[in-house]
């Protein structure tokens, strides 16, 4: 729980993603990379394996926002609703549905929370009829988180067009050591 609520200060460091990782990895949770199956629609998955967490991020999008989204989701999942071995949740973060359980409603609220959307909204709205880069700058500057997120939380809300949602983010597989990525091979 004390890395999770700390999370936000990792979306800033300079291999913030390597070293939070390295952070699950020590506190006996396991990361790693599937590659995106090709006519599935999954973001990632968590689940208990001999005792331990495993969260899985799939790269569907590889967008920085969409990384630490999912991550902060499957997090929720591990330390809230996954309790015995063989037990497992697979996400479609995308899917924008009627129908939301309430574990994934409570993933949703808490990964949100974590990654300070609330707040990104509070501090940008009265600059939301003419948002500047700057702003943004100025914003994940005093919230402490990345700019990716801000433009994720924006763009998933609809203040800000899809179409921005590559201003600040890489692809984040480019970020990730190879020693949690899975081959398609």
């Amino acid at each position: 729980e004390a890395l999770y609520n700390n999370i936000n200060k990792f979306t800033i460091c300079k291999n913030g993603i390597s070293e939070f990782l390295h952070e699950l990895e020590k506190i006996g949770v396991v990361f790693f990379v599937l590659p995106h199956l090709q006519k599935t629609y999954l973001d990632g998955a968590a689940f208990i394996y001999r005792d331990n967490p495993v969260i899985v991020y799939t790269g569907r999008y590889k967008r920085i926002d969409n990384f630490w989204f999912t991550i902060a989701h499957e997090i929720t999942h591990v330390l809230r609703h996954l309790n015995k071995s063989g037990q497992f949740i697979l996400d479609n973060l995308k899917e924008k549905s009627d129908i939301v359980s309430d574990m994934e409603s409570e993933a949703n609220s808490i990964a949100a929370e974590n990654l300070k959307h609330e707040e990104i909204l509070n501090y940008l709205e009265d600059s939301l009829n003419y948002l500047t880069t700057t702003k943004i700058e100025e914003c994940a500057k005093e919230l402490e988180i990345h700019e990716s997120i801000i433009i994720g939380k924006l763009a998933h809300d609809e203040k800000i067009s899809y179409r921005n949602i590559h201003l600040y983010n890489e692809n984040v597989l480019d970020e990730i050591p190879d020693q949690y990525k899975i081959s398609k091979e």
